[in-house]
Order: C-alpha cells, then structure tokens, then sequence
C-alpha cells in the first residue's frame, strides 16, 4: 500500500489491539481494531478437579 501523504510503502502490522497499515517515513497510518481468535471463542467450556490423594509425576 502506498502512504497518501509522502507517497512511500506502508507496512502491515498487527500490534497489541490494534492492526494496519503505517507508514514508516512519515507516520501517518490506518488503523482498526485487532481480536485474537481466542478472544472470539463463544465455546462454553467445563472443568472438573478430581481429587487426587497420591501425588506423582504421573498424576
């Protein structure tokens, strides 16, 4: 992609929450939101603790 400003390539990256396009030369950018697919994940899931009452490295 190329900056609208300087007219220079742009670079995609995705940093924390946030994803786009930035230009390195100038800093002008185009940014949006970023949701990691874990984050997205509506699966309800369960967890169940067994009591354990010999402790080795197998268990």
């Amino acid at each position: 992609m190329i900056c609208e400003k300087c007219k220079g390539k742009m670079n995609w990256s995705i940093e924390g929450a946030t994803q786009g396009w930035r230009c390195p030369m100038c800093g002008w950018n185009i940014i949006t939101t970023y949701i990691e697919d874990i984050d997205r994940d509506e699966t309800e899931y369960s967890l169940y603790i067994k009591n354990v009452t010999e402790v080795d490295a197998e268990k």
